[in-house]
């Protein structure tokens, strides 16, 4: 019988089941007002938050982009869990990149392209802060610093390499089909 473990945080409780899965459980209490709050990112305190506004961006621009937006997402974190642990981006820092990259994305509405487009975009838009609009912080991505740190540097430096080794990929894919597939 697989037995689940269970640990915390600063912001949350994680179970893990015996196949690996992981659960954050994240505490969340409504004010007086009606407002959601949840544990601050540093530890002191609440932040309010209001998760419709994220949602509701995230779903417009998935239907901008022909559905493939959000599993274009699932496949880029997939890839960033492959990194090292400190070498990864958070699940909703990706999320809200994708939501900034794909704002006026004009190219082919398909997974094989988007995902490398995904990369070779991040690698530059990773050196700036992105405003949280859920209002849980300042910044989606204020782990990494303030504006081109060394951190966001880095993080560039990798997301350009896994870019490079998607579109070599994707080249070498129509070299051997003949050019029978397109992306």
């Amino acid at each position: 019988m697989n037995r689940a473990t269970v640990s915390h945080g600063r912001m949350a409780v994680t179970v893990e089941y015996g196949d690996r899965m992981q659960i954050q459980l994240l505490p969340t209490v409504r004010t007086k007002a009606g407002k959601l709050q949840v544990p601050s990112s540093r530890g002191e305190g609440w932040s309010q938050i209001d998760p419709r506004r994220f949602q509701e961006a995230l779903k417009r621009r998935n239907e901008q982009c022909g559905r493939k937006l959000v599993p274009t997402i699932k496949l880029a974190k997939a890839v960033i869990g492959t990194l090292p642990e400190s070498q990864r981006l958070s699940g909703y820092h990706v999320e809200s990149l994708a939501i900034a990259i794909f704002r006026d994305y004009q190219g082919p509405m398909a997974t094989p392209t988007m995902l490398p487009t995904f990369f070779e975009k991040a690698k530059t838009a990773v050196l700036a802060p992105i405003r949280d609009s859920t209002g849980q912080s300042i910044h989606v991505d204020g782990y990494l610093g303030s504006e081109k740190s060394e951190a966001r540097v880095n993080a560039g430096h990798i997301l350009g390499r896994l870019a490079k080794r998607m579109w070599n990929a994707t080249a070498a894919v129509l070299r051997r089909s003949g050019g029978l597939f397109s992306v």
